[in-house]
């Protein structure tokens, strides 16, 4: 491949990456563009600078059971759609591709910590921090559905899926704190 195909190439990945609205350092780091002009795309692109800051973790994300569920289906679908090394090292083309499905299934996007959207940068974080191992995709023992755990997650590391967890019981917002259930023998 010449050199003006290949960087080409670049720059067109870096669009698509930008269009989604990725950060301008994972961009970077998944094209090999030149920091600056990954942040001049997304000038031109978005028209106001990118953002910068730290990424989160993915264990940042997993704030309660449904989103650890949804978080789950979204790293089932990248393992679904990209190839062999997609464990190992990040797979773009998957990315992109299990982003925009996962969207159009789930018709909303679900909401993470402090009610920050599943965007795509939280989606390469994901990514990142599976190949990373610092999340992992395990087998439920009772229903095999895999689902996400992390070390550092708010959430415990068992199945968001499975139908035999039992149910919490709900108090349907009255304060059963001081609430004491009957015992037989005791008078109404």
């Amino acid at each position: 491949m010449t050199p003006s195909l290949h960087r080409h190439r670049q720059r067109t990945l870096a669009l698509q990456l930008l269009q989604r609205r990725l950060r301008s350092t994972p961009v970077q780091h998944l094209t090999g563009l030149p920091i600056n002009e990954v942040r001049a795309l997304h000038r031109a692109v978005h028209g106001v600078s990118a953002a910068s800051g730290p990424l989160h973790h993915a264990a940042s994300l997993m704030v309660n059971r449904r989103v650890q569920a949804q978080l789950s289906v979204y790293a089932l679908l990248y393992r679904r759609l990209a190839d062999a090394n997609a464990l190992q090292t990040i797979d773009t083309d998957a990315l992109i591709r299990s982003y925009d499905l996962f969207v159009e299934l789930g018709g909303q996007r679900p909401e993470t910590s402090a009610g920050r959207e599943f965007h795509f940068t939280a989606a390469y974080v994901l990514v990142r921090d599976l190949c990373a191992g610092a999340v992992h995709l395990l087998p439920c023992g009772s229903c095999g559905i895999s689902y996400l755990v992390a070390a550092e997650a708010p959430v415990p590391p068992t199945c968001p899926f499975c139908p035999r967890r039992a149910p919490r019981p709900r108090a349907r917002g009255l304060d059963t704190s001081h609430y004491r259930p009957q015992e037989r023998g005791e008078n109404s």
